[in-house]
């Protein structure tokens, strides 16, 4: 337990303070025992003196210091062999990347606490200010509350209705002292916790400087700590989230319009000011007086260096399964053979599949011949394109009520079957209507090759927007909106790189077999490491493995391919938007003779929806089939198919009293082991991300 005095003196005695606003006391981080750790290397900026900048416009937080050494330091696992990263045997396997990788590895080095230092602390308010009104929701884990209160302002009119976020300072230090490059993280498999709550502090402190922020993104009042408490105090939006509000019905496409206006236009400012959120759905997504609020920054990271240059590039599949692109599941093994097809570049970056059926972007070495093999580095993403996808699925979601899919991946039937049709027929297929403008933005922010998708500028910018952007668009007519979408079709993803030829892969040189897979997870499921040690997570889910098969294809970035026509038969069903309400709870136990709970129960304290929605997670990470979700009864059906056998469970959450919950696993049909087997899985997921299990 941190005294608020002890810690207040930390942070008026941190190295790195600036004044960014005089009237506050800044939490910044530099040398020194401070809330931060005992000089966190990764949160001081190249010349080692964490100076924080006026504006991300010109960043002054770089990994070229400790950061880069660490990483220098770090060890890839490559097969059952170990390889310092810095050491030329590295590249023995590989000497046709090493140029590429030595040219591109800056923006492959990230610095995931470079917010840390942004984060500002106003030490003139006190909790005695504010009168809670009503509990809202836990988050952060069960680590904090979400509370409605009064906030007695000195100096204001009238008492304002605000939003508490109040978390425990152990979590929001939960970072301190780990490493930065998230690179280093994935390949090392070390632990960091994806939700930062500190960064959030940081980009909330950054963006209530700016004069010209949008209405569109949730404001900030001020951040103070009080006791072992920090309070985050938010404008109080009544209209409650996205998700909510589609639950009354189908939205009128004038409504639709409006509110993905005003997300595009939350979502470009935050990438004109070097942002990229990185969790963006309809859930953090809210309403203050029927407009948009974007919110919820705790994955949050920079896209651009201070000179500018190439986006950097992240490795983590954060954000919610629904919305990640799917260039974001990268491998754990660093680089893959491929056989470089007609049209590709050399040195230029390329999509491929990987055997286990993942989509990844490469970095082809400058070398490379068309026609000849090549071993080409896996190059991360860049997470502004990610966000742009997100938004198109945002656009999906609220125009049909259902999600596309359940993950971006090619072992999803759903994904699979628009990867070969287009979104448009499965609209058609799920009997959804759409204009021709708004399925134009959807098709163009759905392009499975990021480098094809359209940017949120353009987006911000569509001509179905004109009337909201004043009559301007940059645009006009059917011939223009063809321009703009640059040959997109309703027959598919025209211009994408999936409708171009598939080359042949050689598995020469990878490793055999999936090296990180206890043997006991699912048949094809390269998210079951749970049994490697805890630094195999970040973002709640272990990457995909490369393993092996037969082959594999690498799309090139040619020139569109207009009105492809595909024929596919068999739509896939509609998808139920699985998600449990927040704030909501299960029944208590029932109370007739001779009621028993199954042997596989386990017990949990906490929000029930949190640990619900965690459960639903788990099973579509395992690729479960989902076949219904009770939010009454609170419980999950599922049918699983894995090395152990096929079995459909179904999940009930009960109420034992206070904050205790019974968590039941039932065999319905199948194997018994499987059951077994799942039950155990899903306890230790629910731990890993700090959900106590008894």
């Amino acid at each position: 337990m941190i005294g608020e005095g002890a810690m207040q003196q930390d942070w008026t005695n941190a190295s790195c303070q600036s004044q960014l606003l005089a009237s506050q006391v800044e939490l910044l981080c530099g040398a020194g025992d401070d809330v931060f750790g005992n000089g966190d290397a990764y949160s001081t900026t190249a010349s080692g003196d964490g100076t924080v900048p006026s504006s991300l416009g010109g960043f002054s937080t770089q990994n070229t210091g400790s950061s880069q050494a660490s990483y220098a330091t770090a060890v890839a696992s490559i097969g059952n062999e170990r390889f310092d990263s810095t050491s030329s045997d590295l590249y023995a396997k590989a000497p046709e990347v090493r140029e590429a990788n030595v040219e591109t590895a800056s923006v492959r080095d990230t610095d995931l606490n470079y917010f840390h230092c942004v984060a500002t602390f106003d030490a003139a308010i006190s909790a005695g200010q504010f009168v809670k009104i009503k509990g809202l929701s836990d988050c952060c884990r069960n680590d904090g509350k979400v509370e409605l209160h009064r906030w007695e302002s000195a100096g204001a009119c009238h008492d304002q209705i605000v939003v508490v976020k109040r978390v425990r300072v152990e979590r929001v230090n939960a970072n301190k002292g780990k490493e930065a490059n998230e690179r280093v993280v994935h390949y090392a498999r070390s632990y960091r916790d994806t939700e930062d709550c500190l960064a959030e502090l940081g980009v909330y402190s950054y963006l209530r400087q700016q004069a010209d922020l949008p209405e569109y993104i949730l404001k900030m009042h001020t951040i103070f700590q009080a006791d072992s408490d920090v309070w985050l105090v938010l404008e109080n939006a009544e209209g409650g989230d996205l998700f909510n509000a589609l639950q009354n019905g189908k939205l009128e496409e004038q409504q639709l319009k409006v509110w993905m206006f005003q997300l595009c236009q939350a979502t470009a400012y935050l990438h004109r000011h070097s942002i990229a959120h990185r969790d963006i759905s309809v859930e953090n997504v809210l309403l203050c007086g029927g407009v948009v609020r974007l919110m919820d920054f705790g994955q949050a990271v920079r896209t651009h260096r201070p000179s500018g240059g190439e986006p950097l590039r992240y490795y983590a599949p954060v954000g919610k399964p629904y919305y990640t692109g799917p260039e974001c599941y990268v491998p754990f093994e660093t680089s893959m053979r491929v056989q470089v097809p007609a049209g590709a570049h050399p040195g230029g970056v390329a999509l491929a599949g990987t055997p286990a059926g993942y989509l990844c972007q490469v970095l082809l070495p400058k070398d490379a011949v068309v026609g000849q093999e090549c071993v080409a580095d896996f190059y991360g993403y860049v997470p502004a394109a990610n966000d742009v996808f997100a938004c198109g699925i945002c656009l999906f979601i609220m125009a049909t009520g259902a999600p596309p899919w359940r993950r971006a991946l090619l072992t999803d039937p759903h994904f699979s079957w628009v990867r070969k049709a287009g979104i448009a027929k499965l609209l058609a297929a799920w009997k959804k209507s759409l204009s021709i403008l708004p399925m134009n933005l959807m098709e163009s922010m759905l392009r499975m090759d990021p480098l094809q998708r359209s940017t949120m500028e353009r987006c911000a910018v569509h001509p179905w927007f004109a009337s909201l952007n004043g009559g301007h668009s940059d645009l006009v007519g059917d011939a223009a909106l063809l321009q703009w979408g640059e040959g997109v079709s309703t027959t598919g993803f025209s211009g994408d790189a999936y409708c171009l030829p598939e080359a042949s892969r050689s598995a020469d040189g990878l490793p055999a077999g999936n090296f990180y897979n206890s043997g006991e997870g699912f048949q094809g499921d390269f998210y079951s490491g749970m049994d490697g040690p805890p630094g195999s997570l970040i973002g709640g889910a272990l990457s995909p493995q490369l393993g092996d098969a037969p082959s594999c294809f690498i799309d090139k970035m040619g020139p569109s391919v207009s009105n492809r026509e595909v024929c596919v038969e068999g739509s896939p069903a509609p998808i139920s938007l699985e998600r449990f309400a927040a704030g909501s709870s299960p029944p208590s136990l029932p109370s007739v003779p001779g009621f028993q709970l199954e042997p596989t129960t386990f017990h949990t304290a906490g929000a029930a929806s949190e640990v619900g929605n965690l459960l639903l997670e788990f099973l579509l990470e395992r690729r479960a089939a989902i076949t219904k979700v009770s939010g009454k009864k609170f419980a999950i059906k599922a049918d699983l198919e894995g090395d152990a056998g096929a079995c459909t469970v179904k999940v009930r959450l009960y109420h034992q009293g206070g904050d205790r919950y019974a968590i039941q696993f039932q065999r319905r049909n199948g194997h018994a082991t499987a059951l077994h087997l799942v039950f155990r899985k899903a306890a230790e997921y629910l731990r890993q991300r700090n959900v106590r299990i008894e």
